[in-house]
């Protein structure tokens, strides 16, 4: 898995905040169009000038493939992220 740092960025649901990127099988640095999950609550987001909420047009336009993929990706995520990451940050 490749990862690249990134920019600080919040979550636009739970304001959790990220600086990297991950990919199982390409290039870790984002590109305008794809799409990452919030590893504090899941939440689906898309790059376009910045990283903004996935829309209910842009989710449903995506491949059945990849709209798999990123339910099983979260469940995945909900086994592993078993509290508020986001409230943990606050407290530091």
């Amino acid at each position: 898995m490749k990862t690249s740092r990134e920019d600080l960025w919040s979550c636009h649901y739970c304001g959790y905040t990220m600086d990297a990127t991950s990919d199982p099988v390409g290039d870790a640095t984002p590109s305008k169009g794809d799409i990452t999950l919030c590893l504090n609550c899941g939440g689906a987001h898309v790059l376009h000038e910045m990283w903004e909420p996935i829309t209910d047009a842009e989710f449903k336009g995506l491949p059945d493939g990849v709209k798999h993929e990123i339910g099983r990706i979260e469940a995945a995520r909900r086994k592993v992220v078993t509290h508020d990451l986001a409230a943990d940050r606050k407290g530091e």
